[in-house]
């Protein structure tokens, strides 16, 4: 096999996870061809994955002598050296490659779906109806924006001409924050000599679909879009739906709550990095930011993120920044094996809570929120670390078994919880979360009888779905709160109702 054979074969094995597989043949590649620069990026890579930090630092150096013109080698040296806490290091790295391709956002632009709780609030056309007709006139709104930031404008449409024949677009103008306006072209935004910048609104028939545009960045002046909408041609009108979303992208939003202070939050142990006074770490993290609007599809500026986040005793944010990974690039490995340095997984098993619910719920709440469980278990230690817990539970055994606030409550006829001892006890407590994971089997159906003791107005997780009563708990509750579940799949199913 030729060199190049080679290293086609030792990347597909390093993408599968049989590293010292892989790392033998990008050997065999670089015996044949010892000036080949991406055997050694691919066996740095490799070495990251297996934690030889040191020995992958090596391999990059030896691929950036032997090409100095290849952006990716030295973000990828960047990130390696962010993971070893030398942070002028790294600085240094990503300048260098943000500085040798500034042109890499047009090579590797694309689409990608923004994670669903990253959306802006909506903004509306018209405040009196549900769906607007568009015409040659258009329908202009401005919306507030940030500066070098991502954003999508999604929303519904439908029309009655075919979809190969769309003839209506948004006019796109880029304003200042005095409103006046920035002269284009705007970064992947197509222009028209005729109407300027603009995207076409698709529609797929007569029935309403979702639409959503190309990923575009706003420049460091902008702070609004003005946005039109209309038809074009004054073809058959097309009919939009009058509320609209600017999807943001994900890093701007973790950045922000990185800046944020904790509010009472209890802290996280720190991994792999030192989490106390790090050394340019800010600098670090703007980099990245600038990194990922030169790169936006680039899933490795997002994993160094995760990293950083890691190493500060971040988890959630952690989590968040490499779920984005797994978004950009269908084949990444969720990098469970970092995370469980924080938290002990035997403590999830058997009857506790999956692993991707322990990391469903440290993804979105914040930490040392409240969270009310029904039904305590080995998942009650592992959350009692990051949460204030309160737990119901009818079997004594369990009672003051982790660090939660337990609140007794035998079932009535083996059934569901004493209703008036909850009432007594619920009445002072406030809580961000509620968990249903208890009374065991059919019994779960009981809480139906007892809405009234419940706070509703906070996210709601039913486990174990994939057993047809705790399905049923979870439609009925959805019914009564007039929400849609979200359901995720895992080794055990879960819904989420808020």
């Amino acid at each position: 096999m030729s060199a190049g054979e080679l290293l086609r074969q030792a990347n597909q094995l390093k993408r599968s996870g049989k590293l010292d597989e892989a790392i033998a043949l990008y050997h065999q590649v670089i015996d044949i061809n010892p000036h080949f620069a991406w055997a050694y990026h691919g066996l740095g890579d490799a070495l990251v994955k297996q934690g030889k930090l040191d020995k992958a630092v090596t391999e990059y150096q030896k691929a950036i002598e032997i090409n100095p013109n290849s952006a990716w080698f030295y973000i990828n040296l960047g990130r390696v050296f962010i993971q070893q806490d030398c942070w002028d290091k790294a600085i240094y790295y990503l300048r260098q490659g943000i500085q040798i391709k500034p042109d890499l956002l047009y090579e590797f632009h694309g689409k990608y779906k923004p994670l669903f709780y990253t959306l802006e609030p909506g903004f509306c056309l018209s405040e009196d109806e549900d769906f607007i007709e568009l015409t040659e006139q258009p329908i202009w709104v401005t919306v507030p924006v940030k500066p070098l930031t991502s954003y999508s404008i999604s929303g519904q449409s439908s029309s009655e001409q075919p979809p190969t024949h769309n003839q209506a677009l948004i006019q796109v103008e880029f304003l200042d924050k005095h409103q006046k306006l920035i002269l284009s072209p705007y970064s992947a935004i197509p222009n028209s000599q005729t109407l300027g910048p603009y995207f076409y609104i698709s529609t797929s028939g007569a029935n309403f679909s979702e639409f959503i545009t190309n990923v575009f960045n706003t420049t460091p002046e902008t702070y609004y879009l003005r946005l039109g909408f209309r038809t074009w041609h004054n073809k058959k009108p097309i009919i939009l739906g009058s509320r609209l979303n600017l999807a943001l992208d994900l890093l701007v939003a973790s950045l922000e709550q990185l800046s944020q202070n904790g509010n009472g939050a209890k802290p996280l142990s720190p991994v792999g990095v030192n989490s106390g006074d790090l050394k340019n770490v800010d600098e670090a993290i703007d980099l990245l930011d600038k990194v990922n609007h030169i790169l936006p599809n680039c899933y490795g500026v997002y994993d160094t993120l995760g990293d950083i986040f890691l190493a500060r005793g971040e988890l959630s944010q952690a989590i968040s920044a490499y779920r984005q990974c797994g978004f950009i690039n269908p084949h990444y490995c969720f990098p469970s094996e970092k995370l469980r340095q924080v938290y002990n997984v035997d403590n999830l098993n058997g009857w506790a809570i999956s692993e991707d619910l322990f990391l469903y719920i440290l993804e979105t709440l914040p930490v040392g929120s409240t969270i009310l469980e029904l039904g305590s278990g080995t998942g009650t230690l592992e959350l009692s670390k990051y949460y204030n817990m309160v737990s119901i539970e009818h079997n004594q055994e369990w009672l003051n078994k982790y660090n939660s606030h337990y609140i007794y409550a035998p079932l009535v006829d083996d059934m569901w919880y004493n209703g008036d001892v909850l009432r007594r006890k619920l009445r002072n407590i406030d809580y961000q979360l509620i968990l249903v994971d208890g009374p065991p089997q059919h019994r779960r159906k009981g809480i139906l009888n007892y809405l009234d003791l419940f706070n509703w107005n906070v996210p709601v997780i039913v486990d174990d779905i994939n057993r047809q009563y705790d399905m049923d708990v979870a439609i009925a509750l959805s019914k009564h709160l007039g929400k849609i579940p979200t359901v995720y799949k895992d080794n055990k199913y879960f819904a989420v109702i808020k």
